[in-house]
């Protein structure tokens, strides 16, 4: 599946031009807010306070094209960050980062400004805090495959602890893997779903998680992602530092 060709948005493409600064300023003998006879108040930083001619009035006021097209860009990056973001926020409740919509938005202009659409697939890779990362404790391995019916993706997720766990035992002794899958379609709602499951923390000790999700209907592309909680004693150690989540895979699922 081509994702470019699917994506319900269209390819921008546009060119700088520059437009001469025109300014009329007069230093104003009295105060009043906004425009009277075609002249206006403002306060400038860089002028203090004048009056000025209005915008357009000797000249057509117009907007650059290229800003025109830049704004079209940002709509777009826009609504495909909210989708991912709307989708995955419940499970980033103990995660706080509030880089993640700037991430994503710069992500996705990042794309149309050079290839006039977004792909989903860059998003692989993605971890959810830019200090508090999945890899800083784990090796993680992620397989996705269709069902023979293509009604179902299998997801297989192999993790590794490479984290050598202090010897007061204070680390944890058991770790909570969690795979998220959520499905969009053409038009970017989103289907998401879960599977989590309690597992040993023994350093350099590989364990296996599968898990089957049911492809909902309409769906094209998962984007997959795995998260880990350190568990002591049957119960989530509450500290920001001993969580991570990433985003480990991104597949086709249309059948």
């Amino acid at each position: 599946m081509d994702l470019g060709q699917k994506a319900p948005f269209a390819i921008f493409t546009f060119h700088l031009t520059q437009i001469e600064p025109y300014m009329a300023k007069l230093t104003s003998l009295f105060t009043y807010n906004g425009t009277f006879k075609d002249v206006t108040n403002v306060h400038s930083k860089l002028y203090g306070k004048h009056i000025r001619a209005a915008r357009g009035t000797y000249k057509t006021a117009r907007i650059n094209d290229a800003l025109k097209k830049s704004g079209e860009l940002i709509q777009v990056a826009n609504r495909f960050a909210k989708a991912v973001k709307d989708a995955i926020d419940p499970y980033r409740k103990n995660i706080k980062d509030g880089s993640l919509w700037f991430r994503l938005v710069s992500l996705f202009r990042r794309q149309l400004g050079e290839k006039g659409m977004v792909d989903l697939r860059g998003l692989k890779g993605l971890e959810f805090h830019p200090r508090y990362k999945l890899s800083n404790f784990f090796f993680a391995k992620v397989e996705a495959r269709l069902s023979e019916n293509r009604n179902d993706l299998e997801v297989t997720a192999t993790t590794i602890c490479d984290y050598e766990l202090a010897e007061d035992d204070k680390e944890g002794d058991s770790y909570q893997q969690t795979i998220i899958v959520i499905f969009f379609d053409p038009e970017m709602n989103a289907v998401v779903a879960d599977e989590s499951v309690i597992l040993p923390l023994v350093y350099k000790e590989s364990q296996t998680q599968k898990a089957t999700f049911l492809i909902p209907d309409g769906s094209t592309i998962a984007v997959i992602a795995l998260k880990i909680d350190f568990f002591k004693q049957g119960k989530s150690i509450d500290w920001e530092t001993k969580r991570g989540m990433e985003i480990v895979e991104v597949v086709e699922v249309e059948a």
